[in-house]
């Protein structure tokens, strides 16, 4: 059953046991995700960001180039949320595009259908449906390309000095989006309306183009962070402000604080996913393949999905 079709009473059930089983898991995810949605317990549970910086001049990055030194693209992420502008090196975008071209991806996340992204249309013909979505669930760990990103000096500098602690790695996810018709259901589960993450006091999204992604190619965009403080009750609300109506929010935030990231395979960008972001369905003849590594301050034993 759905949880659209619940009372109130079976909503609220739900509600208390999923919390109890995180407090029994881990009571410090309990306590994270309680309260890492007011701006003011992130401000005070984040470490020293001077002390952090210390060693962003004489990062020599590997993997990838940007116009920006990381002192820049650091003061940029605090000033408006993310920055834009970092580019894979030729060489790390091709391996991992022969790595993404020579192994199975999985349908709309299902472990239980696997296939080559070259064989979509024989796989959606046998399916009978339009496939949305489709994951590398992880195996890119394997790939030499992939870990010379995860490594890259640059990327722990940067994300070192905006999250005041060392980086701890939490997840990373590649995956296509394809050409289709979605309504708000499908597009809330492929992250496709403005949302928050809060899955740490302060965590660092970096995102990679692995396509070229043009306006109707399922761009990303990002409300900036601005002298408009989150209201209240979008705090309280936390990651359920991924209900509010988007010309709602964009009318509450301002319309020139909407940036839509467009760009060729390769481009590279960082944000705080607290901030509000989305990505956005490919229109007919396009698809997007994005990479993202996200990194946080500390791992929990516990997640969202684990209740």
């Amino acid at each position: 059953m759905s949880s659209s079709n619940l009372t109130l009473t079976q909503r609220s059930v739900r509600y208390l046991q999923k919390n109890y089983k995180y407090i029994v898991s881990d009571p410090y995810f309990f306590w994270m995700k309680t309260m890492a949605r007011f701006e003011f317990a992130r401000d005070w549970r984040t470490g020293d960001e001077d002390e952090a910086e210390t060693d962003l001049d004489v990062v020599r990055p590997s993997a990838l180039t940007s116009g920006a030194t990381p002192a820049d693209i650091v003061g940029t992420l605090r000033r408006e949320g993310y920055f834009v502008g970092m580019q894979l090196r030729p060489e790390i975008l091709s391996a991992l595009l022969e790595n993404v071209r020579t192994t199975p991806c999985y349908a709309d996340r299902d472990r239980n259908l696997p296939f080559l992204v070259g064989e979509r249309a024989a796989l959606e013909s046998r399916l009978g449906r339009h496939v949305r979505v489709a994951s590398y669930f992880g195996q890119q760990e394997q790939w030499p390309a992939f870990q010379a990103l995860k490594t890259d000096p640059a990327i722990a500098a940067i994300a070192r000095a905006y999250l005041g602690c060392d980086p701890v790695f939490l997840r990373t996810e590649i995956f296509w989006s394809f050409a289709g018709q979605a309504n708000r259901s499908a597009r809330l589960a492929n992250a496709q309306v403005f949302h928050c993450d809060i899955n740490d006091f302060r965590t660092l999204k970096f995102f990679f183009y692995l396509s070229d992604v043009g306006p109707e190619g399922g761009p990303h965009a990002y409300i900036k962070k601005n002298a408009r403080k989150r209201t209240l009750l979008h705090q309280l609300m936390g990651q359920r402000c991924a209900s509010i109506p988007e010309e709602l929010l964009i009318k509450t935030y301002g319309e020139d604080q909407v940036v839509t990231v467009c760009g060729p395979a390769g481009l590279g960008f960082v944000g705080d996913p607290y901030y509000f972001h989305r990505g956005s369905a490919p229109i007919d003849g396009t698809h997007r393949l994005l990479m993202q590594i996200e990194v946080g301050c500390r791992r929990y034993r516990t997640w969202y999905f684990d209740a």
